[in-house]
């Protein structure tokens, strides 16, 4: 296969696949605050619900991203 010996040549780590080399451009992507409507087009999926199923899990950057934007004790603002 190409991608194999493309992987070996650019000194990629063992074990990477071209499914990898997609989740991580989609995780890229949700992490830079693209829509996941957006993501779930370029990666071709039928709806956004498959999309959301594979690369919405919670990690703990987007859960403090998201706490943060809270503003508590500024109930005047």
């Amino acid at each position: 296969m190409k991608f194999r010996r493309w992987a070996k040549q650019l000194w990629f780590p063992k074990g990477i696949s071209l499914h990898s080399l997609r989740a991580t451009f989609a995780c890229h992507l949700i992490k830079e605050g693209v829509e996941i409507y957006t993501v779930s087009r370029l990666l071709g999926h039928s709806s956004v619900k498959v999309t959301e199923k594979h690369y919405l899990a919670l990690d703990p950057y987007h859960v403090r991203t998201a706490v943060n934007r809270l503003r508590f004790g500024n109930a005047g603002d």
